[in-house]
């Protein structure tokens, strides 16, 4: 503004200035230079200098005194200030119709021109661009259109003062300017606004501004509310004010109002144990729309959840467990189905006794039931799904996975091992011996014979290489049978040995430690006597006469046949010749003599003789 006025000042100096210069010209015109003669009418020209219009030229007497022709340009937004010998306004000024002399020379006068003092226009909070207005000083003009927007906000006019405080313009109303330049401030008023009100259920919604007293559609539903549904606004919460569907069309007045959401509660499944144990929560679900059942937490001792039915006897529509279900308008029940868990059956197979059958989850595992059952002289063996033992083997309380149905295990029965008792060469008879596997019994004494034989113990082998036991011993025996072989010793035996004689004798056992006639010889010898039996062969040892008593030991003995030569019966061919074996005469036996064999030439045979010379006993030929 301080600008402006300084302009001003300057431009009435200048007009004085100009005025004075006139006026002195005009005054020094009768003392002017009588050279400066004019030799035509000098011409003003005036020009535009950025307006518009036409001015004819000025011709004007050679120093002569003329007013100036009134401005006839025009240039938007601006106005006319004055002449100016330089368009740049640095030469000498002029004010229109202003007394002008010229001198010689043609003078070009360009116009001058001061823009209109602008209105400028402020959003003041809204957005959008105007243009500032132009406005001639001290004239009157309308307003430019408002061409701001604030969102919610109504345009209520104009301000020359940001908050309202100053001067007030309506919208297109008339301003008259002055010569400074102003600014507008846009003035607005908030639309009321629509507030929601989620009434018990949850989310947030942005109040919905609308123009006052006009039709507007209401902003959708945001809001949620657990198990209901939406069922539109009204303008009291408990439903009893005006009703609007969601998106419905709403006039608001020129203050705020609140809409409350409407919610119905969604129908609900109920769920029914039907026999069973536990509790479960109403589930709500909005109609005509499906969702998950929740899971079972019924329990139903030794049952299977099977699912669920609208009838307790399962007689109309099932739904498994978890699966989608389709609500309808109204409330629902659902009865839990049950199936029993598939049984385990122990069947004896031959034993006594009783075993509850073992209810068992279909494939879940489990420990089966110790076996309660005996059979007598039998070890329980497990369990067989086959009577026979042909079908799948479990062990007494291994893990069991059953499936859905039922199963039937049949205990497995092993006989308990036996001890068989073997005479392993002797005679008689021995009961096996039926024993609980690894427990400890005494043998059973030992009753087989074996002739000539004693009886040392028990061996698992026949040949004594195995495990030995006593008579009687304690003996665990494990699960398998075992036969024991009955291990023997001969007795010691008398061994007759003929010792140079002829002949058998059977070796005569004789029990250890004990005595017994001996064998009577039987032995011959050629030319001897049995004399006895002698411990040694050069009979140097015992001697024993033909069946005598005899005590043996525990080892066996060789008893050697003794012998004495026959008298021998030497012939002599005394003088002769030719060979005679020596005659052997049993002792005490008569005998005849072998007959002569030798020959003696021109000799005559007459007889033997004890003496070459006769002189002995005769003995005649044969």
């Amino acid at each position: 503004m301080q600008k402006f006025f300084a302009s001003i000042k300057v431009f009435i100096v200048a007009i004085i200035l100009t005025v004075a210069v006139t006026v002195r010209v005009c005054g020094a015109s009768e003392n002017s230079n009588s050279d400066n003669k004019c030799t035509a009418n000098p011409t003003v020209i005036f020009n535009a200098n950025g307006g518009s219009g036409s001015m004819p030229d000025e011709s004007i007497p050679c120093q002569g005194l003329a007013h100036l022709a009134k401005n006839g340009f025009v240039f938007t937004n601006y106005s006319f200030s004055h002449w100016n010998t330089q368009a740049n306004n640095s030469g000498q000024s002029y004010a229109d119709e202003a007394s002008f002399t010229i001198k010689t020379s043609n003078v070009v006068l360009y116009a001058q021109w001061r823009p209109y003092p602008l209105i400028t226009f402020d959003a003041n909070g809204g957005v959008g661009v105007m243009k500032a207005q132009s406005i001639a000083p001290g004239t009157s003009s309308s307003l430019s259109p408002n061409a701001f927007t604030y969102p919610n906000h109504i345009f209520v006019g104009w301000n020359t003062a940001a908050d309202g405080s100053g001067k007030s313009y309506k919208t297109h109303g008339m301003y008259k300017m002055d010569a400074a330049n102003v600014t507008l401030y846009a003035q607005w008023k908030m639309y009321p606004a629509l507030i929601f009100d989620p009434n018990g259920g949850k989310g947030k919604m942005e109040k919905q501004f609308m123009f006052p007293e006009k039709s507007s559609h209401l902003t959708p539903n945001t809001f949620t509310n657990i198990n209901h549904t939406f069922a539109g606004w009204n303008t009291i919460p408990d439903g009893t004010g005006k009703t609007y569907a969601d998106g419905d069309s709403y006039v608001i007045g020129t203050s705020n109002a609140t809409l409350y959401a409407q919610w119905i509660p969604y129908p609900t499944v109920s769920f029914d144990a039907n026999g069973a144990r536990g509790s479960m929560e109403k589930q709500s679900i909005a109609p005509h729309h499906s969702a998950p059942l929740a899971p079972n937490a019924f329990i139903y001792k030794n049952y299977i959840f099977m699912g669920w039915n609208e009838m307790a006897d399962g007689s109309k529509t099932s739904y498994p467990d978890k699966s989608n279900y389709t609500m309808r308008e109204s409330d629902v029940t659902l009865y839990a189905q049950w199936k029993p868990y598939p049984l385990i059956i122990f069947d004896p197979n031959g034993g006594s006794g009783t075993m509850q059958t073992q209810s068992v989850a279909p494939n879940t595992n489990t420990h089966l039931a110790p076996n309660n059952f005996m059979f007598n002289n039998h070890t329980f063996a497990g369990w067989n799904t086959s009577a026979d033992n042909s079908g799948d083997s479990y062990t007494d309380g291994s893990s069991f996975t059953i499936k859905t149905s039922d199963v039937k295990l049949y205990a497995q029965w092993r006989p308990y091992p036996l001890v068989i008792y073997d005479p392993n060469g002797g005679s008689g008879d021995m009961q096996a011996e039926l024993i609980t596997p690894n427990t400890s019994i005494h043998l059973t004494p030992h009753a087989f014979m074996y002739a000539n034989h004693i009886f040392s113990g028990w061996n698992t082998c026949r040949d004594n290489r195995g495990d030995s036991y006593a008579d009687g011993q304690d003996f665990t025996i494990k699960t398998s049978d075992v036969r024991l072989y009955a291990q023997w010793i001969p007795y010691p035996t008398v061994t007759y040995d003929a010792n140079g004689g002829k002949g058998t004798m059977a070796p005569e056992p004789i029990a250890p430690n004990s005595t017994t006639h001996l064998t009577k010889n039987t032995f011959t010898n050629t030319n001897y006597t049995f004399a006895g039996w002698n411990t040694a062969s050069n009979g140097s040892g015992t001697s024993y006469v033909d069946g005598a008593d005899y005590l043996i030991g525990a080892s066996n003995v060789t008893l050697y046949a003794q012998w004495m030569a026959y008298p021998m019966v030497s012939f002599d061919a005394n003088g002769g010749s030719g060979v005679m074996l020596d005659q052997y005469i049993e002792a005490k036996g008569a005998l005849h003599l072998t007959a002569n064999a030798f020959t003696f030439p021109n000799h005559i045979f007459s007889g033997w003789n004890t003496q070459a010379d006769g002189k002995g006993t005769n003995y005649e030929d044969g």
